[in-house]
């Protein structure tokens, strides 16, 4: 049998090859972490959908608190105000169950519909309220009615005369 094998100069060779080559592998594997993460994460646009579901957040957040504060004296734009308030509460409960599941279309369509909002919440706050009152003339509908009543009761005298 070779005794050589069993010496400490051969184990040293053993171990030092054994580093050198575990080595190399952690510094591979590193710079392959390093150029690979950035680029996945680049290619995959996972950061700005982060930053759009943020900025979504932030302006829905901002616009609560702008009507919550609101202090309107004007009856019919302080109830626009109430019903843009609860508008944001139900989108509210939608956006703490899928805050991190909705998309970038989902995205864009909520914050459509935060602006439209913002528009409505600042005439509010300016007491000019979006919807107005319309008075309703019913002359027209009953002159229509008026004469369509007579002509089905002409129609109807005739009808019995024939």
């Amino acid at each position: 049998m070779d005794r050589s094998l069993f010496t400490a100069k051969f184990k040293r060779d053993y171990v030092a090859a054994s580093a050198v080559v575990i080595f190399c592998l952690i510094v591979i594997s590193e710079i392959t972490l390093a150029v690979g993460i950035p680029t996945y994460l680049l290619r995959s646009d996972i950061w700005a959908l982060q930053i759009k579901r943020q900025q979504l957040l932030s302006s829905f957040d901002s616009l609560r608190n702008y009507c919550n504060e609101a202090q309107i004296k004007e009856t019919a734009a302080d109830e626009e105000n109430k019903i843009v308030l609860w508008t944001l509460n139900l989108m509210a409960n939608y956006l703490r169950l899928h805050r991190q599941t909705i998309n970038a279309e989902e995205i864009a369509a909520i914050q459509q519909d935060i602006t439209d909002l913002r528009l409505i919440a600042g005439r509010a706050i300016q007491g000019k309220n979006v919807n107005q009152e319309m008075e309703l003339n019913p002359q027209p509908f009953l002159t229509a009615l008026t004469r369509q009543l007579a002509d089905g009761a002409m129609n109807s005298a005739n009808h019995e005369s024939q």
